[in-house]
């Protein structure tokens, strides 16, 4: 075998290689997605109270945001690491969010108007949908 030949066997399977990856990422790009948006249905037809609402939408938003910037880090991290991914706005009313779910979890003297946990809730389903598109 001479070297253009050993060159296009190679270029080949590379190529190969590369179609067979794209495709693997684009199924899990999918199927991750379709994983977001059933929690999302599930929640908006949930009859569960506002807490277990918040405390739900908080760990999809995480797993929402960790699939979307292919990072496992947790949603405090995440919300540091990519500020420029939303308006300035908008990550307040996250961090507003998530401090309430904080809260929430880990406070037992912890109260808030149904208002505020209304509004944490659809701010994370909110978001979850936004990077789930």
């Amino acid at each position: 075998m001479n070297f253009t030949t050993i060159f296009i066997i190679g270029f080949s399977v590379f190529a190969i290689a590369a179609l067979i990856y794209i495709q693997k990422t684009k199924l899990t790009d999918t199927s991750w997605k379709q994983i977001v948006r059933s929690k999302i249905s599930g929640l908006d037809n949930s009859s569960i109270g506002l807490e277990s609402k918040i405390i739900q939408a908080d760990k999809l938003l995480e797993f929402t945001l960790k699939k979307h910037f292919n990072n496992d880090q947790n949603l405090g991290v995440l919300l540091k690491k990519y500020p420029n991914a939303f308006e300035k706005h908008e990550l307040n009313d996250i961090w507003q969010a998530h401090k309430l779910r904080n809260g929430l979890a880990h406070d037992i003297h912890f109260a808030a108007s149904n208002q505020d946990k209304q509004t944490a809730a659809n701010t994370l389903i909110r978001f979850c949908k936004k990077f789930s598109r």
